[in-house]
């Protein structure tokens, strides 16, 4: 959601954006989004976050990174779970209404699409269409990553974010 933001924000705000960084986003999650989040919404309202910890912990990390850090995955649950359901069930109908296709071709500054090779929530193909909309955008795929990279390679994020900063400078 916080790419999603950016993007919009940079669209609507260009005088106010000097370069974005977008990772582990899309402009949009396809024909079949509303169906997709409304379920998701749904099951939420249903079933509580309970039921959906799983499903999220296997979008939002490796399974390399799970077994590592099974404290990091138990702590990003209790946060997600500590949300409020009908929030949530709202930010689920927006994501699924969700076309900044028009919006994110209009950002000129220069931006860095990060995305986990292994996201599944909004995966390689969602990136790439991304950076194909935002001229001079660069595309950075992070090998066995998937969709929460600030947290499961740090690293790597943190040095787009220079890099991107750089850009800023020349």
């Amino acid at each position: 959601m916080g790419g999603c933001i950016a993007q919009a924000f940079a669209a609507n705000h260009a005088r106010r954006t000097a370069a974005v960084a977008l990772i582990d986003t899309t402009a949009w999650y396809g024909p079949t989004a509303r169906e997709d989040w409304n379920g998701r919404a749904e099951k939420a309202r249903a079933d509580g976050f309970a039921s959906m910890a799983q499903f999220q912990t296997t979008r939002w990390f490796g399974d390399a990174y799970r077994d590592r850090h099974p404290d990091m995955v138990r702590r990003y649950v209790e946060i997600f779970s500590s949300n409020e359901i009908d929030a949530y069930a709202s930010t689920c109908l927006m994501m699924g209404a969700l076309d900044l296709r028009a919006a994110s071709s209009t950002i000129k500054v220069p931006t860095a699409v990060i995305v986990g090779e292994e996201d599944y929530a909004a995966p390689l193909a969602m990136a790439e269409a991304l950076h194909g909309l935002v001229e001079g955008s660069t595309l950075t795929i992070l090998a066995k990553a998937r969709h929460l990279t600030p947290i499961e390679c740090p690293g790597p994020i943190a040095a787009e974010i220079r890099e991107l900063a750089a850009r800023l400078k020349n």
